[in-house]
């Protein structure tokens, strides 16, 4: 398992970028708090995720790699697309239906016909536009326990199930809030 910071990360972006790719679980620091991800698409990773955190049921939020990635998957009326354009990248994650089911596995919406999308104020963020798959964006924390704001505060059980850290000090933040926007299709 790789620990990098932002620096080393972008020394090794194509090798990371393909590892991300190839299904790698990892941890990386948001606007808010450190988050585990992967790529949203793979049905192997994403049941991972899930047994990490404990969480038998529910919907993870992805990090779409652009803002068109919305507009092609999701179902997005007047005050949705308001929102899209005049709030996003921020710190809230948007609860919207979810127009193609094919954008992201079925273990990433629990089979629900509706997406959590989050695009963070973070540099973070060009790593998903790299991978150009919407990326699993969840606290690092075990269902029910505090979300991680410091690598140094990792339970060691998540740290032995990852592939990869990117590191970036203590963040001071709160997780993201839930803005419903859900449409009808």
């Amino acid at each position: 398992m790789d620990v990098l910071n932002k620096d080393e990360y972008f020394i090794r972006m194509d090798e990371i970028k393909e590892k991300i790719a190839l299904g790698a679980l990892f941890i990386y620091p948001t606007d808010t708090i450190y988050s585990i991800g992967c790529d949203a698409t793979n049905p192997t990773s994403v049941k991972k995720i899930r047994e990490i955190k404990e969480k038998p049921d529910g919907g993870f939020s992805v990090i779409p790699p652009h803002k068109q990635w919305i507009y092609d998957n999701c179902v997005i009326d007047d005050q949705a697309k308001d929102h899209i354009e005049n709030n996003l990248p921020s710190t809230d994650t948007l609860r919207l239906t979810l127009a193609n089911k094919n954008a992201v596995c079925k273990e990433a919406t629990s089979g629900e016909e509706v997406i959590n999308v989050r695009i963070p104020k973070s540099w973070i963020r060009g790593i998903v536009r790299q991978v150009d798959k919407p990326i699993v964006i969840t606290a690092v924390n075990k269902l029910g326990r505090v979300p991680m704001t410091n690598v140094e505060d990792l339970d060691p059980e998540i740290k032995s199930r990852v592939d990869l850290i990117i590191e970036e000090g203590s963040i001071k933040g709160m997780p993201s809030k839930l803005i419903h926007l859900e449409a009808k299709p």
